[in-house]
């Protein structure tokens, strides 16, 4: 069983990309200016798309291809809007410190590239884009032909070990509010003085420049946040490795046990809901006997382990519609364990019987490796099946180690 499940989340994994058709209601406008209204196959995208695939409502076209240079807009019905124009994009680093660099990079580079539309408003737009190198922000007066990047830099000073900020998009907003009647200035510097560059911010920033007369696209969102707890069975295992007497154990019987969750999935994209990422609290307990006989001494090690567990796992869901998900993953745990009973005892069977008693010194803090496969059901209940791989053991000891493994099938109430 456990060969399976590792089986399936590999498989999984690596065929990931591979998926099931995403069409949603769209509408493009094409170079020529016409409106075209169909379907877009809408993917989970990290960065700004360069291409989208379009079908229209008339089925005279079942699946085109459409390139940044073929469409001038294109909106996901309520979901994402893009509007194409020629901009300078900055190639600096932001993130993380050992890429930044040791100056002030002002690297730009032209390109065309579809701009996703954050908020229209009465004076100033709000854009973003993002590739592989960061996200920008970008700004456009409405008697302006092109948005402006709105400028913000990381970069190394010094001795290398400090990190300057250079935040001129600050100056940048103020230079376009000015250029508004009615703005409440000193508002909007209070905002700014603990602002920082994110969208929320840029938002928040950009209304006030519009005096209130802006609209975020989309209008609504749906909750990136879902809530959840349930119930599971585990059955574990715990086994000796390397040089010990109960590495090849006669006796090692698998421990069934009730465990309890709760946790919250956070979604990459929720209006995609493809790639999602859990986090996950958890009780549950088991109580092993492990013992050995050979020759005349039988050794037998006892106890009773309770562990409270925090994971996060990255799951990604292959076959994604509302009334069924199916969906594998993989994390890390950090494990709390507290042992009970715990006994190692060594009898000798021959003549006179002698019994001696081994203390084992047992570990609070381990580490495991959850790997997941699961499914849901109108999305509110959760099936799923998990293999906790030990990444470390519960002793210290030189020349052996004790580790839990377990296999835990469980269901989910998703609220």
């Amino acid at each position: 069983m456990k060969i399976l499940l590792l089986s399936a989340v590999a498989s999984a994994l690596t065929f990931s990309g591979w998926s099931q058709a995403n069409f949603k209601n769209a509408t493009i406008v094409n170079n020529n200016g016409d409106t075209l209204h169909g379907q877009i196959n809408y993917k989970e995208w990290n960065v700004n798309p360069k291409a989208i695939s379009f079908k229209t409502n008339n089925g005279k076209h079942s699946n085109t291809k459409y390139a940044v240079k073929d469409i001038r807009y294109f909106e996901i019905e309520n979901m994402e809007y893009y509007e194409r124009f020629p901009v300078s994009v900055s190639m600096d680093k932001i993130a993380p410190i050992a890429e930044l660099s040791m100056f002030a990079d002002n690297t730009v580079v032209r390109d065309t590239v579809m701009l996703k539309i954050i908020q229209k408003g009465k004076f100033v737009d709000l854009f973003s884009y993002r590739d592989r190198v960061k996200t920008r922000y970008y700004i456009k007066e409405h008697d302006a032909d092109a948005p402006v990047e709105l400028i913000y830099k990381r970069y190394l000073q010094g001795d290398n070990s400090t990190v300057k900020i250079a935040e001129t998009y600050k100056n940048q907003l103020l230079e376009v509010s000015r250029k508004v009647k009615g703005v409440d200035a000193n508002g909007l510097l209070a905002y700014m003085v603990g602002s920082s560059y994110t969208e929320r911010d840029l938002i928040h920033l950009t209304k006030m420049i519009n005096k209130g007369n802006a609209q975020l696209l989309p209008l609504h969102k749906p909750a990136a946040a879902h809530f959840y707890a349930g119930l599971a069975l585990s059955a574990s295992r715990s086994t000796y490795d390397g040089f010990h007497f109960l590495t090849d154990a006669d006796e090692n019987k698998t421990s069934l046990f009730p465990k309890v969750t709760m946790g919250v999935d956070l979604l990459n994209n929720p209006f995609v809901g493809r790639l999602l990422f859990k986090a996950e609290l958890s009780l549950t307990g088991a109580n092993y006997t492990i013992s050995r006989t050979w020759q005349e001494q039988m050794q037998t090690h006892s106890f009773k382990q309770y562990t409270g567990a925090f994971s996060f796992l990255a799951q990604y869901n292959i076959y994604n519609t509302k009334p069924l998900k199916l969906n594998a993953g993989v994390g890390f745990s950090i494990n709390l364990s507290k042992y009970s009973d715990n006994e190692s005892r060594i009898d000798d069977l021959g003549y006179p019987k002698l019994s001696r008693i081994e203390d084992k010194e047992m570990k609070t803090l381990w580490l495991g490796l959850p790997f997941r496969v699961g499914s849901v059901f109108q999305q509110k209940f959760e099936l799923y099946a998990q293999y906790n791989y030990a990444l470390s053991s519960i002793t210290n000891y030189s020349y052996y180690a004790i580790h839990t493994n377990s296999l835990q099938v469980g269901f989910n109430y998703v609220f």
